[in-house]
């Protein structure tokens, strides 16, 4: 196989840029993520590839739980704030402080967002389109990334606009 015609194809499938949060125990988290898709209207099921070894993947599958919130066309620095660790203290998201060893200096604590609770419990961004609560019915473990089948229990619209797309963003993810 050629690999960079591989690689190269594979990125030419259009994608969303969301947060998918969770909640396990007292913790709440958010990642941003892009490989999500609805698979079924009835019961209505999304698709969500979720990369292995991470804090937000471990939650999903010990709560069996996700939340996620639909962000809006231009929103790409609130989609990069989720490209790390994010933690909960109050109603915040945020980065924590830490050390950047290359840089030889301290990283202060940055908010990534403010948020609100779901039905369920899980945090919903203020700044969000809206969201979608799913209840894992399934999950698929082979290879780099989790693969959760989530039934939508919730919804909520919060405002109108048109949703962010990868493609707007200039990032590449996949291949």
């Amino acid at each position: 196989m050629d690999e960079a015609a591989k690689k190269t194809t594979l990125r030419m499938i259009p994608y969303g840029l969301f947060v998918a949060t969770v909640k396990d125990g007292d913790k709440m988290t958010g990642a941003a993520v892009n490989w999500l898709t609805q698979a079924s209207f009835t019961p209505p099921l999304v698709v969500l590839g979720s990369k292995a070894g991470t804090g937000s993947t471990d939650m999903i599958k010990n709560s069996g739980m996700f939340c996620i919130n639909v962000l809006e066309t231009g929103q790409v620095p609130l989609a990069s704030a989720f490209f790390g660790h994010v933690e909960a203290e109050g109603n915040e998201l945020y980065s924590p402080a830490r050390y950047d060893e290359k840089n030889q200096r301290e990283v202060p604590r940055k908010t990534a967002s403010e948020f609100t609770l779901s039905p369920n419990g899980l945090p919903v961004l203020k700044d969000a389109l809206g969201y979608f609560e799913c209840k894992v019915v399934h999950t698929y473990d082979k290879g780099d990334h989790w693969v959760f089948i989530g039934e939508v229990v919730e919804a909520g619209l919060q405002r109108e606009g048109e949703p962010l797309t990868l493609a707007e963003t200039g990032f590449k993810y996949g291949g």
